[in-house]
């Protein structure tokens, strides 16, 4: 015993003599960044710990930012900054474009990880006019692709939304398979769906580019979606306003008696009058959580619609009548004289306010 206190008291003794080797603090967390007048403000809470838990002491620590285009592309706006905060003037932007922001802390002992320290992604462009239109029924190769620029990212997991003109599935033992909503014996017709894995965790979104509600009057959103009976995977819709802040306004699953397209009603977006928005649709599961009752099965949306509501009204003037007609491209482009065979969605306006949108071929 006396052999083995003495022992002890040895290896105190060298822990005080040899303390434990610091390691490379922790990626910052709480990192933002909000668009203002001045820039992109971007802010993020102090490091005070290292990978192993051990304090770091906060006056030691100095931080690099970059700004990562969607492809993780990184240009360096801040290095070797004190503060946990710097703003990014940004330049001219043209089209449509996503950025997100990272943090990277830094002591004596190293640097945080190049894989953590990201904030939310802000979109920047003009923005589609309304109506906007999603379809998802634009050609790719031997598959279907959006009609207008959606960004994919996942935050768990490798299942992603994706886009197709049929999917099947297995409905307990039965082959089933599911087509756009607008499919006809001679088109295919595309449309987005999610189809969750039943081994491993998945959380991912899809998010469009900017909508631009500065002229809307009464907007509204409506969507399809693709019931199954007993479906319990819930999928959502947010609104993401122009300082990036994503507000859900649909949280559901597709779960119905039959099987089949069926069409949402208007949801308001009344809110976000006069902003520039996004769409996010968003789905998560995690098969050891996943409810007890009900099954997993394909979340599948189409026809996505960003349009004037029909509580807009024209004085003076019939209410069903057509008081004016416009043409757009897919991508939501005003086109004032549509060339022959130009394929365009055809917009009429009625003095209630209704909008009947339809695609055409121009003859």
């Amino acid at each position: 015993m006396k052999h083995y206190l003495h022992s002890l008291g040895v290896l105190s003794a060298l822990a005080v003599a040899f303390p434990a080797l610091a390691a490379e603090p922790v990626a910052p967390s709480g990192v933002t960044a909000a668009s203002t007048e001045a820039g992109v403000v971007i802010t993020w809470q102090p490091v005070t710990e290292d990978v192993d838990e051990n304090p770091v002491d906060p006056d030691e620590v100095i931080y690099d930012v970059y700004r990562c285009d969607a492809d993780d592309v990184k240009t360096k706006v801040a290095e070797d900054i004190v503060e946990t905060t710097c703003t990014d003037v940004l330049g001219e932007i043209t089209g449509e474009v996503f950025y997100r922001w990272q943090v990277i802390a830094k002591t004596a002992d190293g640097s945080s990880s190049a894989y953590e320290g990201y904030s939310p992604l802000l979109g920047f462009g003009d923005g589609a006019s309304l109506p906007y239109i999603e379809t998802f029924n634009t050609e790719s190769g031997w598959s279907m692709a959006p009609d207008n620029y959606w960004l994919a990212e996942n935050a768990e997991g490798w299942t992603d939304f994706d886009v197709d003109s049929e999917l099947y599935f297995d409905d307990n033992g039965t082959d089933r398979y599911i087509y756009g909503e607008d499919r006809t014996p001679d088109t295919a017709d595309g449309f987005l769906y999610f189809e969750p894995s039943k081994w491993s965790d998945t959380d991912t979104s899809f998010t469009s580019g900017a909508i631009n509600l500065a002229q809307a009057v009464n907007p509204v959103i409506s969507y399809s979606y693709y019931t199954i009976p007993e479906c319990h995977v819930a999928y959502q819709i947010r609104i993401v306003d122009e300082h990036g802040n994503a507000n859900e306004v649909v949280n559901a699953t597709p779960a119905g008696d039959t099987f089949g397209w069926k069409k949402s009603g208007d949801i308001s977006l009344e809110a976000y009058k006069g902003q520039k928005i996004r769409i996010q649709l968003h789905s998560a599961y995690y098969p050891d959580n996943a409810p007890s009752t009900g099954r997993r099965a394909p979340v599948c949306l189409d026809n996505i619609k960003v349009e004037e509501g029909e509580n807009v009204g024209i004085p003076g003037i019939e209410a069903g009548e057509t008081v004016s007609t416009e043409y757009f491209t897919a991508d939501g482009r005003r086109v004032a004289n549509p060339a022959k065979g130009q394929l365009v969605i055809k917009v009429e306006r009625t003095a209630a306010g209704t909008a009947r949108a339809s695609k055409v071929i121009v003859r």
